[in-house]
């Protein structure tokens, strides 16, 4: 057992119950990270109830686990307290959260445990409208008279410090273009003695046929007088390949590859034909009887909880105040991080003075009794009468199909602000709706909603009476 020294006096005082490990650490950093005082920190199983109740906790911030559910049972005398806010966390989840997630749950832990509304992160608070100066906004300076002088004054005595640029003071040589060219009389044309240069003759390739007409010709220019066609004679005077001297006989061999004996393949492994690939039921295929011993009577009308991120507290403090005469079933529409909604039915039953089940598909609500409804079960009305099925819960459905006279709809702390408008609706028929009050709400996004809509809202307590004095005992 370990308690803290007396810290600020306007600190709250927090009793952490959770066993040795990494959540104990994660729970211990956030407490202190929003500015609480460990009154308390022990292991629940070595710890006893008179020593919880003399650390005189403000609040109680619990690490669950299934290790410690025997201990919670000894300690519920000082748990039950309407005095003591107690905020239950899974122990995996608390030793899991990092980074951002666990900062945001040091902001909402804060502002439970403070009863304020910051849970924003640094750097992102609120900027105030900024209203204009009052008066006539003053006029820009005009520069059109500005006297020249005080700057070409500043050039000048700047003018000495900057570099010379060399080479801006030599001179530039041009060439004597002319020298070399020649005089314009050079191209004079005598128009009495010019004649106009020879033509060049054409001479016949080699290549050419020469026609029967031309070679008879005592005028044809013949080729072998010119000497640079000479050569080009003598090159091709050679014999001419014929195509006559081709031949179709193979100079090679081909070798053909002697064919063996034909090689027998492998086996092949065992097919799969006398494979099943049907999976066998690790359950029995017909879907197991619902218990239906339950007790109570199936009625028309329900009072539904519907809660989120800190409404397990709210919803503790709501059915501790109902009594066991209670006509009409009540309903825990809670949105629960990781889904241990067996462990939250554990944690209601210890507080509540009904009884409390975990809805099934095939059940139906019967008054007097509180079932905690998971996400894969889905509540829905027949006739007023509530029964459970499969699926997700569709509330705004379900309010309308319960009889406004007999129903009472609560929008504890984390609930879906979009159920703000059902219930109004509701509420507008008769229904009686009423909302956590902003005071120690964790999460106030519903009741505000509610509040505006011209809903009312009170604390848990007070929200259990209401529904005592409206339905009846």
């Amino acid at each position: 057992m370990s308690a803290t020294d007396p810290g600020l006096p306007a600190a709250v005082r927090v009793a952490l119950l959770a066993r040795e490990g990494q959540a104990r650490q994660q729970l211990r950093g956030a407490l202190l990270g929003a500015g609480a005082q460990i009154a308390l920190e022990d292991d629940p199983n070595a710890l006893d109830a008179d020593a919880l109740a003399a650390s005189r906790p403000h609040a109680v911030l619990v690490a669950l686990e299934p290790a410690i559910e025997d201990a919670l049972l000894r300690l519920d005398r000082v748990l039950a307290d309407p005095g003591l806010t107690v905020i239950y966390d899974e122990a995996d989840l608390a030793s899991s959260r990092q980074g951002w997630d666990a900062q945001r749950w040091t902001r909402h832990l804060s502002a439970k445990l403070h009863g304020h509304r910051d849970v924003l992160p640094p750097g992102a608070e609120a900027e105030l409208p900024q209203s204009p100066a009052p008066g006539r906004p003053q006029a820009p300076a005009f520069v059109e008279d500005a006297v020249l002088e005080q700057h070409l004054d500043q050039a000048a005595a700047q003018s000495g410090s900057l570099p010379d640029e060399h080479g801006l003071g030599s001179t530039l040589t041009l060439a004597d273009a002319d020298a070399h060219a020649q005089p314009a009389d050079a191209f004079a044309i005598d128009p009495d003695t010019w004649t106009p240069p020879p033509l060049p003759s054409r001479l016949e390739l080699v290549d050419d046929p020469v026609p029967a007409s031309k070679a008879d010709a005592p005028d044809a220019p013949s080729l072998r007088a010119d000497p640079a066609a000479t050569p080009v004679t003598q090159a091709r005077s050679g014999p001419t390949p014929s195509i006559s001297q081709l031949s179709l006989v193979e100079d090679f061999e081909v070798v053909v590859p002697v064919r063996t004996a034909a090689t027998v393949p492998p086996p092949l492994p065992p097919g799969f034909g006398s494979l099943n690939l049907e999976l066998e039921a690790l359950e029995s295929s017909e879907p197991a009887a619902v218990a239906e011993d339950v007790p109570g009577s199936k009625v028309a009308g329900a009072v539904l909880l519907s809660a989120g991120i800190g409404g397990p507290d709210a919803v503790r403090r709501v059915l501790a105040g109902l009594p066991v005469s209670l006509s009409l079933p009540v309903l825990v529409h809670l949105r629960l991080d990781g889904g241990r909604y067996d462990n939250l039915t554990k944690q209601i039953q210890r507080v509540s003075p009904l009884p409390v089940l975990l809805a099934r598909a095939g059940m139906a609500a019967r008054a007097g009794n509180v079932y905690v409804v998971p996400d894969q079960v889905a509540a829905e009305a027949v006739d007023g009468v509530v029964c459970f099925a499969e699926g997700r819960t569709d509330v705004p459905r379900l309010l309308g199909a319960l009889p406004p006279d007999k129903t009472a709809v609560l929008l504890l702390s984390g609930a879906d602000a979009a159920l703000a408008e059902p219930a109004l609706m509701l509420g507008a028929r008769g229904a009686l709706v009423g909302g956590q009050s902003l005071q120690g709400c964790y999460d106030w996004a519903a009741a505000q909603a509610l509040e505006h809509g011209g809903g009312a809202t009170a604390s848990p307590e007070a929200l259990a009476q209401r529904v005592i004095e409206y339905l009846g005992g």
